[in-house]
């Protein structure tokens, strides 16, 4: 009787060795022109995967800054305090309110009330300057773009 797997000899040989008879293995240069594409491809993705993974984590933070600044005047309102530029984000105001490197600044102000008498408003992320707008009264929303 002859036995179900064969052993390995030498490195021309086939490598699998548990295939019902009938049936072979793949050889070590096939198996390592294979890694060697796979590796090819992979050198060419993760670049582009960063690149793209970057991309993606900013454009989901400045959803979020839009969405905090939109807030401002409710925030305003439901601490009673003023919101300028001096004290955004200070206590009795939420913390973490925008996300890491992510700044606002500008000549804006929210009233006890909610309401914001205008102004500009620059958002930065990384110091670098994502968005300067002028704040249209009542609420002073920034309009976030698709």
């Amino acid at each position: 009787m002859e036995p179900m797997a064969k052993k390995v000899v030498s490195a021309w040989t086939k490598i699998l060795v548990s295939f019902p008879r009938g049936q072979s293995g793949f050889s070590l240069p096939e198996l390592l022109v294979v890694v060697a594409i796979m590796a090819i491809t992979a050198s060419l993705i993760m670049p582009n995967l960063e690149n793209f993974l970057s991309a993606y984590l900013r454009s989901t933070n400045q959803k979020e800054v839009f969405n905090a600044i939109n807030g401002l005047g409710e925030i305003s309102r439901s601490y009673g305090i003023r919101i300028d530029e001096n004290n955004i984000g200070q206590k009795p105001m939420p913390p973490n309110l925008f996300p890491e490197d992510w700044t606002v600044s500008g000549d804006f102000l929210f009233l006890e009330n909610g309401s914001c008498p205008g102004g500009k408003m620059e958002i930065h992320y990384e110091r670098e300057l994502v968005l300067s707008r002028e704040l249209v009264p009542p609420f002073c929303e920034v309009a976030i773009v698709e």
